[in-house]
């Protein structure tokens, strides 16, 4: 049973160091996640319109008087903009 048990724990042993080489613990986070901040987005007044908007990957904090408070990083506010909606970084 031991030269059985001997080829599966290096096999187990490889798979393991191949998962930490490829998945670091210590991976910087993206400068993308760090630039995160709060926006005010204009005109989103239907249903479409908040699915639109949460379609970009941004969250939607509050809405009120067709204008979405949302967290996003500046990809999603590009999206945003070529989606045809006004968006204004708001102060904290």
């Amino acid at each position: 049973m031991a030269r059985k048990l001997v080829p599966s724990l290096a096999v187990v042993a490889i798979g393991l160091l191949t998962f930490v080489a490829v998945n670091p613990a210590d991976a910087a986070p993206s400068r993308e996640a760090a630039q995160s901040g709060p926006y005010l987005v204009d005109g989103v007044r239907t249903l479409e319109d908040r699915n639109r908007v949460a379609a970009t990957g941004a969250v939607i904090d509050s809405i009120e008087s067709g204008v979405a408070d949302i967290s996003a990083i500046p990809d999603e506010v590009r999206q945003l903009r070529r989606l045809g909606y006004r968006v204004t970084r708001r102060r904290r």
